[in-house]
């Protein structure tokens, strides 16, 4: 199989690609960039026919999924919308009634933090009356399906089992044809209604994380008709007859669907649906469940710091600079972009973290800090990976592997690759794993297998080599799951970077010599670590010693042990940073300084390299995308200079 297109002169790629495998649209240069590289290593390697039998060529990046056991259920699901049996009992696929107040509790501890399209209170009060219980519709049972899927979605195998006695593959089917079953029965299609969307939403948000998000993608472009019949996409307060109540979910149903729009359009490669809708509905307050009720006729005024709806905010406004960024606004120069980076993490700190410390806030403080210096990582990544995408600047951009931009983009790769590993590794947080496993992160794992073979073999280069191996970075069903063929290709890029880590080593240890002279040089360019509060400074000193160990060379002094060498990225994990507390000597990793000293270092070389490119004029590239023009003018004059040219 082959990314390139099936005829170039018809599709132009500044408009996007088709390509051969199912004649799948992709909309970006991002694949472009992977089918050059792609087309270097065809020379010397088998092509993509022979990919699905060379199965140990990824068992060192991701664990293999457990073999799928047939379900006895009464119907299966993959009809839907158009093969239910309406009159199917539903008495089948319920929950308990002794259930269903667990699952509620779980679903408040899981998902309703993330994922705010449902009104708790109102929830609870109403699930508690027999009476309502026992006349429910099917409009209104739908959305309880939905919220007994996005329970059993969001929780790991393991607690599925002890807590229900049956595995979550049983449950996730039983309470998706519970769902469909519902929704066949209120003829969605053709009477939609805003109960049935807020159950779309939750369904397919917790969907991804199983399944083919070609499915949800796919079922997304139905969602997104049905909001746009509703009016969602025009603020409530134009609607005299609509409450400050329903005024305010609206919004928050319509926001999580752009967030859950962004989402599916990466895991597909295609530009966001919303991103052309012309919609004017206001962001959700900032206010907390309980300051507002069905009966509430004026706003309640917004609260100041951290509320209920903090963390689904920042969601929102991380939406939204995703839409900016990629939306190819011609009106948008290059200070704007700049600024537009800058102000979204100075937001989460006035908005949410700045509230909150490591002494109150354990393991969310935590989380909220990974999260904001992992978002930044990637938004670095979205503004200035397309350069490599543009064959105006590539031979610049490789010929100086060292220049400031590479060196700035394989940290910010490296970043969003072990704040991801932290908080999907840290067991005191496994019940919001869903979250994280439901974000692919592309941009970083593609980087990272392209800049890994142009690399000198450093202490960087093994820690981006542990980056890209994390289990949690590439999915193991994206090299299982024949729908997503677009994994093929980053696959045959993996498989390169392994080979040319392989070969490194080999000659490394067969010189000595010329490992102690990498050392020394690359000694002269620290990696960008990030201050306290949760320093990453020590694992510098962790990824020097398990270099000289894979390269043969011997430890002067080894401050941690062979385990922690085996996997340093273990030092991220909250766990760790507790306990680096009392035993700094041992990791190395806890620092000392306030959260505002946190952000300001942490985002202070990067901003101001954002706002240096102010000065530079615009060129007239051929690039493919409006957007990019901007940050390949920077980097054409970045390069020329390094390479004398100037």
């Amino acid at each position: 199989m082959s990314l390139r297109p099936l005829n170039p002169d018809i599709v132009p790629s500044q408009h996007g690609r088709l390509c051969d495998f199912d004649t799948h649209y992709v909309t970006s240069g991002f694949w472009n960039k992977i089918d050059e590289e792609l087309a270097g290593l065809r020379e010397v390697t088998q092509d993509f026919a022979d990919l699905e039998s060379e199965d140990s060529d990824h068992e060192e990046l991701a664990p293999e999924r457990e073999s799928q056991k047939s379900l006895q259920l009464p119907s299966s699901p993959g009809s839907f919308p158009f093969g239910i049996n309406p009159n199917a009992p539903l008495v089948e696929y319920r929950p308990l009634p002794s259930q269903i107040p667990y699952l509620l509790e779980m679903y408040e501890r899981n998902v309703n933090f993330f994922v705010r399209v449902i009104h708790m209170p109102t929830l609870l009060e109403t699930t508690r009356s027999p009476q309502y219980m026992s006349n429910l519709s099917p409009v209104d049972e739908s959305l309880l399906f939905a919220v007994y899927y996005a329970v059993i979605a969001s929780m790991e195998d393991s607690d599925v089992v002890s807590s229900f006695g049956v595995s979550r593959e049983f449950l996730t089917t039983k309470y998706r044809l519970g769902l469909e079953i519902c929704l066949t029965r209120a003829d969605f299609l053709n009477n939609p209604d805003f109960t049935i969307v807020q159950a779309l939403v939750l369904f397919l948000g917790l969907h991804r994380r199983h399944e083919s998000p070609r499915y949800v993608w796919m079922m997304f472009g139905l969602l997104n008709r049905m909001a746009q019949y509703l009016g969602l996409h025009r603020d409530g307060s134009h609607s005299p007859h609509l409450s400050a109540f329903e005024v305010e979910m609206r919004r928050r149903v319509w926001w999580m669907m752009c967030l859950l729009d962004q989402k599916v359009s990466e895991d597909q490669g295609t530009h966001m649906a919303y991103a052309s809708i012309d919609f004017d509905t206001k962001q959700p307050l900032n206010i907390n469940d309980s300051d507002i009720d069905p009966q509430t006729t004026v706003a309640p005024p917004e609260r100041y710091g951290v509320s209920d709806m903090s963390f689904a905010r920042i969601s929102v406004a991380l939406t939204e600079v995703h839409r900016q960024l990629l939306s190819s606004n011609p009106n948008m120069n290059h200070e704007e972009k700049s600024h537009l980076i800058a102000k979204i993490y100075q937001n989460f700190q006035s908005q949410y973290l700045q509230y909150t410390t490591d002494t109150d806030g354990g393991i969310l403080y935590w989380i909220s800090v990974c999260m904001a210096r992992l978002v930044m990582a990637k938004l670095v990544l979205l503004s200035f990976f397309p350069v490599a995408c543009s064959p105006t600047v590539r031979t610049l951009f490789e010929s100086a592997p060292d220049s400031g931009i590479n060196t700035k983009l394989l940290h910010a790769a490296i970043h969003v690759a072990e704040f991801n590993h932290a908080m999907n590794a840290e067991e005191s947080c496994r019940q919001w794993r869903w979250l994280y496993q439901t974000c692919t992160h592309w941009h970083s794992s593609v980087y990272l297998a392209l800049a890994i073979p142009k690399l000198e073999w450093s202490p960087v280069a093994e820690r981006a080599w542990a980056a890209l191996t994390s289990p949690w970075l590439v999915p193991s069903k994206a090299f299982n799951d024949q729908r997503i063929e677009i994994w093929f290709p980053i696959k045959k890029l993996l498989r390169n970077a392994r080979r040319y880590r392989e070969a490194e080593l080999k000659r490394l240890r067969a010189d000595p010599r010329a490992a102690r002279a990498l050392e020394i040089r690359r000694a002269e360019t620290p990696f960008e670590s990030h201050p306290a509060p949760f320093s990453t400074e020590g694992l510098e000193t962790v990824f020097l010693q398990r270099w000289r160990r894979v390269v043969g060379l011997e430890n002067e002094v080894q401050t941690v042990t062979s385990a922690v060498l085996d996997d340093p990225l273990v030092l991220l994990t909250y766990s760790a940073q507790e306990y680096s507390q009392s035993e700094t000597h041992a990791s190395g990793i806890q620092g000392d300084g306030g959260l505002s000293e946190h952000f300001d270092a942490g985002t202070e070389g990067l901003i101001a390299d954002l706002d240096s490119l102010d000065s530079l004029d615009d060129m007239e590239l051929d690039t493919g995308e409006d957007w990019q023009a901007w940050i390949e003018s920077a980097l054409s004059a970045e390069h020329a200079d390094l390479l004398g040219e100037h």
